[in-house]
């Protein structure tokens, strides 16, 4: 029988992943909705408004208390990993000392208690940038000096709705990427004068409410981004579409089967982006993203028994954590069956708009040449 017409082409990029440990974040059934990791310790958010450390084991190490709404986002400090940094619906941003658990190391509050629902931090700025719910008319990006517990500065003119996304560039320390769900991912290149106008460098127009959304490339010069209605995109730093994918549910199968996006990751020694989708019920699989079409790397039908609201890939290891909507978190590694990924059993991303060398098997840099609604489930919290 033929495969469906919109089935993805398969590809060894990555090993084959067997679950080898799995452990409840409680016996209540909490939703997992963050997952955060470093060589040594992860970081798991959940519905009932705590913060679970284990180590790489998936050993429970303790608990992190003081949120008391929904926390809305998990970050490791890219420079210090005893630091991690978490948003809450509570209208605080939290820094947490894992060498001193028990209670934050700093607090930083939104004015009027505003919700907070995304985070993202720069070390080599010293800024901790929050994005709020919209209250009134406005919503707001508010931005702290990480030394201090002052509100610094405050956007508002370039977001029409909620601010559901925030990424500090990978090495540009004053590059600050938002996304919001007026269906607009905007960039700003801050100068130390704060003057939004001035600031705001370029925008995105993603066509629907923005879900998740990340900054990739040898130099960090591309953008993916997800939104709420599943539509998956990519584009240059400077707001220029590069491919629209559309609708990542039209590739689904009876195998392969795709409800939603969890997200994407960069590899940058392959220099390739790998986006994880999931279903309702909980299967999950790894794709392979090139400017020409999605392809599939790994797929498990039952990966969880619910929703999987995160996951993430250790590209060193070939270790991949996942969590889901049904309290499960998960470790998975390299099968012992797995085959080592050489060049004769890569597949070479096609990308018919940039022009590549034949040692550049993933996305390269722009200047090298080229051409030319509220959040919904599964990810309402």
């Amino acid at each position: 029988m033929d495969p469906p017409t919109n089935s993805l082409p398969r590809v060894d990029l990555l090993p084959p992943l067997a679950r080898t440990r799995e452990v409840l974040f409680t016996v209540d059934g909490e939703y997992i909705f963050d997952v955060a990791a470093t060589p040594t310790t992860v970081a798991v958010s959940a519905s009932n408004n705590q913060i679970k450390l284990y180590d790489t084991q998936l050993n429970l190490l303790g608990a992190l208390n003081g949120h008391i709404n929904t926390i809305s986002s998990l970050h490791f400090n890219a420079t210090d990993h005893n630091l991690l940094y978490s948003s809450s619906q509570d209208g605080t941003l939290c820094c947490w000392d894992l060498r001193t658990p028990a209670a934050p190391a700093h607090i930083w509050n939104a004015p009027n208690r505003q919700s907070f629902l995304s985070m993202h931090t720069s070390s080599g700025a010293f800024l901790i940038a929050g994005g709020t719910e919209l209250s009134g008319s406005d919503a707001h990006v508010h931005f702290y000096d990480m030394r201090s517990p002052q509100l610094a500065h405050s956007f508002s003119e370039s977001f029409g709705d909620d601010v559901t996304q925030l990424a500090f560039h990978p090495t540009v320390p004053t590059r600050l990427l938002s996304g919001s769900t007026d269906g607009v991912a905007c960039v700003f290149d801050l100068q130390g004068t704060w003057d939004e106008d001035d600031d705001l460098v370029g925008s995105m127009q993603s066509g629907s409410s923005v879900s998740k959304l990340g900054w990739f490339g040898p130099d960090g010069e591309y953008v993916w981004m997800t939104t709420h209605v599943e539509t998956v995109s990519l584009w240059t730093g400077e707001g220029d579409l590069l491919k629209d994918f559309g609708d990542v549910r039209q590739f689904s199968t009876e195998e392969v089967p795709i409800n939603y996006a969890v997200g994407c990751q960069y590899d940058p020694t392959s220099q390739r982006l790998y986006m994880l989708t999931g279903s309702h019920e909980g299967a999950l699989s790894i794709l392979h993203v090139t400017l020409n079409e999605l392809q599939l790397c790994f797929s498990a039908g039952h990966a969880h028994g619910d929703v999987v609201r995160s996951a993430v890939l250790d590209f060193g290891s070939g270790h991949l954590i996942t969590g889901g909507e049904d309290s499960k978190l998960s470790m998975w590694r390299p099968s012992p069956t797995a085959v080592a990924v050489t060049p004769a059993n890569i597949a070479e991303p096609a990308l018919p708009a940039i022009t590549i060398p034949a040692s550049n098997r993933g996305f390269r840099s722009p200047r090298d040449g080229k051409n030319g609604g509220k959040k919904t489930s599964p990810y309402a919290r």
